[in-house]
C-alpha cells in the first residue's frame, strides 16, 4: 500500500498558464462496449471542459441513433466511427483517418485533422491486454508512427503502466499527463484504480496543465480530460 501511495498519487503544482496563449482540452474514455453511447456524460464534459478533441475507445457498433444526437447537440464537431472500436470527434474538420493492427489484439488509428484552423494529427491506440505479453514491440511501432508521422497526440489505452520502462522513449518528443494529475493516477480498474494504464502523450510542442479524471459505472475505466496550451 506505501509503495502504491508513493507512486500513483500526486499532488498536481500546475505550472504557470501564459495568459497571451489560449487553452485546449481532449477528452478520452474507454468506454468498454456498451449498448449505447453515454451521451448524458459525454455532453456534460463538453460543456464544462470544452475539448475540441474527443476519444472514445472500446466503443463497438456505435448506433447511428447516438451519432445523430451527438451530432445534433454538438453541430461543429465532425464525427467519425473508426475502425477497431474507436470512435473520434474534432471541433474542426476530419480530413483522413488510417487503421493500422500494430500486432495481433493491438491496434491503432492515425486521424489527421483541422482544429482552430491548424492542422493536427492524432494516434489512437487500444493495445492487447494479455498482461502476460510484452508490450515492447507495439510501443516501438506505436513511436515510430508517432514521430514519422509528426504526431501532436498519442492516446488510449495502453494496457501498460505509465511506470513501464518502455515508456522511457516516448519522453524524448512527448510528455504525458502523468506529473499534471489532480490526483491518484490509477485509471483502472473503477472500484480500486491501481493501474494507470490509459494515457495521454502530448507533442513537446505542447504544454501539459491538468489532467481531470472522473469514475462512472458506465465503464470500469476512469475518462481524463487534458487541459493543455502551445508553448512559445
Amino acid at each position: 500500500m506505501v509503495y502504491w501511495f508513493n507512486n500513483y498519487h500526486y499532488t498536481n503544482e500546475k505550472p504557470p498558464i501564459n495568459q497571451k496563449t489560449s487553452t485546449h482540452s481532449i477528452f478520452y474514455w474507454n468506454i468498454s462496449r456498451p449498448d449505447h453511447l453515454p451521451l448524458d456524460i459525454i455532453f456534460e464534459s463538453i460543456k464544462s471542459y470544452k475539448p475540441e478533441i474527443v476519444v472514445l475507445v472500446e466503443a463497438k457498433d456505435i448506433s447511428k441513433t447516438d451519432m445523430e444526437t451527438f451530432r445534433n447537440h454538438y453541430p461543429t464537431y465532425q464525427i467519425q466511427q473508426l475502425k477497431g472500436e474507436m470512435f473520434i470527434a474534432v471541433n474542426g474538420e476530419i480530413h483522413a483517418t488510417q487503421y493500422k493492427d500494430v500486432s495481433r489484439g493491438s491496434k491503432s488509428n492515425l486521424v489527421r485533422a483541422t482544429i482552430n484552423n491548424k492542422p493536427v494529427t492524432i494516434l489512437v491506440t487500444d493495445l492487447l491486454a494479455n498482461p502476460a505479453l510484452s508490450k515492447k514491440e507495439d510501443l516501438t511501432k506505436l513511436l515510430a508512427t508517432a514521430e514519422s508521422k509528426q504526431v501532436d497526440f498519442i492516446v488510449g489505452d495502453f494496457n501498460t503502466p505509465y511506470i513501464s520502462y518502455f515508456f522511457n522513449a516516448f519522453k524524448t518528443q512527448f510528455e504525458s499527463f502523468h506529473e499534471y494529475n489532480t490526483g491518484f493516477t490509477g485509471t483502472w480498474p473503477r472500484t480500486f484504480p491501481i493501474l494507470e494504464i490509459d494515457h495521454i502523450w502530448l507533442n513537446k510542442k505542447w504544454q501539459p496543465i491538468t489532467l481531470h479524471k472522473e469514475f462512472h459505472s458506465n465503464s470500469d475505466h476512469g475518462f481524463l480530460i487534458g487541459t493543455y496550451q502551445m508553448k512559445l
